[in-house]
């Protein structure tokens, strides 16, 4: 989770300071245990990078480019996993990192 905010933290300032988008892609396997493990995180790291599975049942991606494309992709594993799926776009829902993990609690 530490790894995860800090990156998380730098890459929204960097996108700030270069005004570049991103959004932040929050999956919840509502069907996970601790005993299963996070299914979703395992489907989606190999086809995004900045995947980071924060507990055994939600899963963050970080999406920097071709939004619509990557959205989808993820929406569509989601519907699959029978997980809910949910958006934040920098500077429409938030600008900022405390922003963000305000919308988050």
């Amino acid at each position: 989770m530490k790894q995860f905010t800090a990156e998380l933290k730098a890459q929204i300032e960097e996108c700030l300071e270069y005004h570049f988008d991103l959004e932040i892609i929050h999956l919840v396997d509502k069907d996970a245990t601790p005993f299963t493990g996070n299914k979703i995180c395992r489907m989606v790291s190999d086809l995004f990078q900045n995947t980071y599975a924060v507990s055994y049942d939600h899963t963050f991606v970080v999406i920097q480019n071709e939004f619509d494309y990557n959205r989808q992709v993820l929406e569509r594993i989601a519907f699959e996993a029978d997980a809910s799926v949910a958006c934040f776009k920098l500077y429409k829902d938030f600008n900022s990192y405390e922003e963000l993990i305000e919308l988050l609690k």
